[in-house]
């Protein structure tokens, strides 16, 4: 059995373990910020219905009292306070998949559950109006916020970020490795002097130095590969955009290694990766398989080695 010795402090530890479990997770960081400016034009929505007219014969004060609907038929909640009542904490979301995470943060207001409120209203009876459909469209909140422009996968925006963070956590795991243990019939500092390898084997290169040389803007990806169809060509135009690190060779030296492959695929969970990209090249969007989604809604794995030993010096 093979052991890769890689030290890492106690931080950067809990980190690559919780990326790896949880890789779906930091996508949301994205979304987060523009959530209650979305969240408040759905509950302004709701205060342009009259509820009496729409809903008639229904006690809105026994059925959702949290509405607030007044003599006339209006809702006359604190749009504010129940804005500022929904949970944004990013920390609090687990979900791997965007529609859970809407419908996450669609309750997380306790007082006011959104969500909730949407599903009891969809289940009224309509009065015949000339605007149903566009009265069906304000309460059903769900479909409301997948719709919006901002919200919408925007595939180029997620995809670069899926390979970027491929591309940071690789250089996390390539500084952790001892060449000199490695592969000591090669002399890597002669091959690929951009990986500064010390004495002691571990390369020195800075991290955030390097992965600011990669490409990421949008409507240059978008100009030279207009079709995410063709996704290993997507994922090498950005592996390969850094001309002073030859991330796409390094790598692939690393990955033909038996021993340091298992350890690869097990902390980055390239695996998962791989197999959105391949169903994307299928499908044209980012659509999930039934088994990938099953995974993201109820099998994040915990992070875990296989065939190698891996020794961890803390705290140094």
């Amino acid at each position: 059995m093979a052991t890769v010795r890689i030290s890492m402090p106690d931080e950067e530890f809990i980190e690559l373990k919780e990326i790896a479990t949880y890789i779906e997770k930091l996508k949301f960081e994205y979304n987060m910020p523009i959530m209650s400016g979305i969240l408040k034009r759905c509950t302004e929505n709701l205060q342009i219905i009259n509820f009496k007219e729409i809903f008639p014969g229904y006690n809105f004060t026994k059925i959702l009292p949290e509405l607030k609907i007044d003599e006339n038929g209006y809702a006359k909640f604190d749009i504010e306070q129940v804005v500022n009542n929904f949970d944004y904490n990013i920390k609090h979301y687990n979900e791997g998949s965007p529609k859970l995470f809407i419908k996450h943060i669609l309750n997380s207001n306790k007082s006011f559950k959104l969500l909730e409120i949407s599903d009891t209203l969809k289940e009224m009876k309509m009065a015949d109006t000339d605007n149903k459909d566009e009265i069906l469209s304000l309460i059903n909140v769900f479909e409301y916020i997948t719709n919006l422009s901002e919200f919408k996968y925007r595939d180029y925006f997620y995809f670069v970020q899926f390979v970027l963070l491929d591309i940071k956590e690789t250089l996390k795991l390539i500084k952790k490795i001892n060449f000199n243990e490695l592969f000591p019939e090669n002399d890597y500092n002669k091959l690929y002097p951009e990986l500064q390898i010390d004495k002691d084997g571990f390369p020195k290169f800075n991290i955030d130095e390097v992965f600011a040389g990669f490409k990421s803007d949008i409507d240059y990806l978008r100009e030279i590969c207009p079709d995410l169809k063709d996704v290993k060509n997507f994922i090498d135009i950005i592996s390969s955009s850094n001309e002073n690190f030859n991330f796409t060779e390094i790598k692939n030296i690393i990955e033909r290694v038996d021993k340091s492959k298992e350890m690869l695929n097990d902390m980055m969970n390239t695996g998962l990766m791989t197999s959105m990209m391949n169903n994307v090249s299928q499908g044209g969007e980012l659509n999930h398989t039934e088994e990938i989604q099953d995974y993201y809604d109820y099998g994040l794995t915990e992070f875990k080695t296989k065939n190698a030993t891996m020794t961890f010096e803390l705290n140094k």
